[in-house]
């Protein structure tokens, strides 16, 4: 069940096969979610888009950053965070991480992608699963 990944039609995609940033930070390139009022039903879940491969020592993270007014945003939650001990793949498809919001999330909140390697390679998806 764990591979399995429940979506309502069309939910939206908080990062849709980003490309890892290099030696960077990046706002996801899909839609803002609004998880308030959901009550811990719904769930981000980063899925590698394509191959990712890090670099000895390098870190990538997935997070979520959630806001009031959809401009100051704050750190809600790390989906997936790594740092490599030797040159390190993430095979398309797999997941990544799974990250539930609390139940009193703010109505904004995006995904947020940063490594430091400045050479890493591959893309991410962050989708909207529905808990069951």
């Amino acid at each position: 069940m764990y591979k399995n990944i429940l979506t309502d039609h069309d939910s939206g995609y908080m990062a849709k096969e980003q490309a890892i940033p290099q030696n960077a930070t990046a706002d996801g390139n899909g839609v803002v979610q609004d998880f308030s009022g959901m009550q811990s039903k719904m769930e981000a879940v980063a899925v590698v888009a394509s191959d990712i491969v890090l670099a000895d020592t390098k870190t990538i993270t997935v997070k979520l950053q959630e806001s009031d007014d959809g401009q100051t945003y704050s750190d809600a939650g790390v989906v997936f965070t790594h740092t490599a001990s030797g040159e390190t793949t993430f095979s398309a498809g797999d997941i990544l991480g799974r990250f539930t919001p609390s139940v009193d999330a703010k109505p904004y909140t995006k995904a947020v992608l940063y490594s430091d390697d400045p050479a890493v390679t591959g893309s991410v998806s962050v989708k909207v699963g529905i808990l069951p």
